[in-house]
């Protein structure tokens, strides 16, 4: 496998067109951290807004995460870091 290839996931053209919403996994997105990840996240948010498709981040679990799925672009963010008992406790 290439350096810096994705592992963990498959890509579908047609999956793609036919979605109304693409959900990426933060903690797989941070876990690859490096620039090909980085490089193919923004073209996929860039993609899917050209053609209508909505996009979610599942998994945001702290600050530097939600500002990560900011900068990206993503449209929707899910996760730990909104969970409303956790926000309590804090």
């Amino acid at each position: 496998m290439p350096e810096g290839a994705i592992r963990w996931g498959m890509f579908s053209l047609s999956a793609f067109l036919d979605a109304s919403i693409i959900k990426l996994n933060s903690e797989e997105l941070r876990l690859a951290g490096n620039s090909v990840v980085k490089q193919t996240v923004t073209w996929m948010v860039s993609a899917a807004r050209r053609i209508g498709v909505h996009t979610l981040m599942a998994g945001v679990s702290d600050c530097q995460e939600f500002e990560w799925a900011k900068r990206m672009g993503v449209d929707y963010v899910q996760g730990a870091l909104f969970d409303r008992q956790q926000i309590a406790v804090r």
